[in-house]
């Protein structure tokens, strides 16, 4: 990834306030429409849609669409991503 883009993301991931968080022992099925950033490390099956930043941290797994502004990737991911700004893996 480009050396700029990463040091962006980083910079967005610090500025941005994470306000629904799925956990590492939480295990979650439905469709999420989220106002602000969200972070997912559990398991979540179903869509997700956010206008803002999205964080499938390390031990994150999803089934399912991710729609948002930026997303990050840490985790695995079984569907289609789709991003306004950035994609970062």
């Amino acid at each position: 990834m480009d050396k700029e883009i990463e040091k962006r993301v980083a910079r967005e991931i610090n500025i941005k306030k994470v306000n629904t968080m799925i956990g590492n022992e939480t295990i979650f099925r439905g469709t999420f429409v989220v106002e602000g950033a969200i972070r997912i490390d559990g398991m979540y099956e179903g869509n997700i849609k956010t206008k803002d930043l999205v964080i499938v941290g390390s031990t994150g797994k999803v089934k399912g669409d991710i729609y948002g502004e930026t997303v990050v990737i840490g985790g695995a991911v079984k569907g289609n991503i789709f991003a306004m700004k950035n994609i970062v893996l």
